[in-house]
């Protein structure tokens, strides 16, 4: 239902006051405006668990996403994972080509997107591809350049290991084939089978043009990208080897892999410490339901959807760059309801007037609950 909040600037200190869509927010309220929707948080559009014995994979997130294996390709083994079973993409002299599982299921069409999965090496070489958004088919550029986007091992040999490299071009070649990349700061090793899980995660949002990855947990991100990048044009999502049109252009390496999963816009640090404690588990949003205030003392009182038992961690801003938190809840059942005290507010922000205040709820990681 439509509501307003009214200004109070002298009593509170507050000019504006929004709560956006931002990680796990998904309510925008302004001071000075009617409540408006917004787009949701990054939100999950398919989950690949790999505990069939073999291909199709299904899809738990509910959008039917199966992945289907290119019968020009050597079919995956069903081997160990993170969580129960997983598959090892695989290569067989015939039919020569490395493991490829695809979907063109339209919820996986999305120009800004985020992922997770785990990953153990058996064999690596430079430049072998993970997973990949394909691109229409195109003479204009040639390889690698002709994928949209890739999560793939680096083309870096240093000592027999190497960096994972994360790398967006954008489905349109005409329009400009480069919207940035970034290396991990993890690597990986080559030419070896491995007994390390790794897990990776990562994205890019196309109207900011941020591009992160993470390599158990440490974060590197992109100093050279761009927004604008467009992958939303129905051509196939890929695991291991990647086609444009009826070429291969990469090859998968030897690998186990397990609980992939996709989003539509890119994880946060919040989101991928949840996911790599967890494994098996999805990152969900909390929404703020309802924001009140600022009382005549200058309050926010902030109620959100929860899990009950469970412990959160409420974040303010003022202007988007840097949260801090604010509150840890602990929830009583499925609504949570939390007051922030203005001098609490004061006390992160300082006492000047904040132009625009902004919050988010986030659950906090306690122990895997997912295996």
């Amino acid at each position: 239902m439509p509501m307003k909040l009214r200004q109070r600037r002298k009593a509170t200190g507050y000019r504006a006051l929004r709560l956006i869509d931002y990680v796990a927010v998904c309510l925008v309220f302004c001071a000075i405006s009617v409540l408006t929707p917004a787009v949701l948080a990054e939100k999950l559009v398919a989950h690949w668990t790999f505990d069939e014995s073999g291909p199709p994979f299904s899809d738990s997130s509910g959008n039917s996403a199966t992945l289907t294996l290119d019968p020009l390709t050597t079919a995956p083994v069903t081997g160990p994972g993170i969580v129960a079973a997983g598959t090892l993409l695989n290569w067989k002299q015939v039919p020569g080509t490395s493991t490829r599982l695809s979907s063109t299921n339209a919820a996986l069409q999305t120009d800004s997107f985020g992922f997770s999965f785990w990953l153990r090496p058996v064999y690596l070489d430079p430049g072998n591809n993970l997973i990949a958004k394909e691109m229409p088919a195109t003479t204009a550029v040639s390889g690698s350049q002709q994928i949209s986007w890739q999560v793939r091992i680096s083309q870096t040999n240093s000592n027999g290991s190497s960096p994972l490299e994360f790398v967006v071009r954008g489905n349109n070649p005409a329009t400009g084939n480069f919207f940035g990349n970034v290396l991990s700061a993890v690597t990986v090793p080559l030419f070896t089978n491995s007994a390390n899980w790794f897990h990776v995660a990562g994205g890019y949002d196309t109207a900011t043009g941020s591009l992160t990855l993470f390599v158990n947990g440490l974060e590197s991100e992109a100093t050279n990208s761009v927004a604008g990048a467009q992958s939303s044009d129905g051509s196939p999502f890929d695991v291991g080897s990647v086609k444009n049109g009826a070429n291969y252009v990469a090859d998968a390496p030897l690998i186990y892999l397990d609980d992939l999963q996709l989003y539509n816009g890119p994880l946060t640090a919040v989101d991928v410490a949840f996911l790599m404690a967890n494994p098996g588990c999805v990152s969900q949003s909390f929404i703020i339901s309802n924001l009140s205030g600022p009382d005549p003392n200058g309050n926010m009182v902030i109620t959100f959807n929860s899990t009950n038992t469970a412990i959160y961690n409420v974040e303010a801003s003022i202007d988007l760059s840097t949260f801090i938190p604010v509150a840890t809840p602990i929830a009583v059942g499925n609504v949570t309801t939390v007051t922030i005290p203005k001098s609490s507010l004061d006390e992160t922000f300082g006492p000047a007037n904040r132009s625009e205040l902004y919050f988010r709820v986030s659950q906090l990681i306690i122990s895997n609950s997912c295996d």
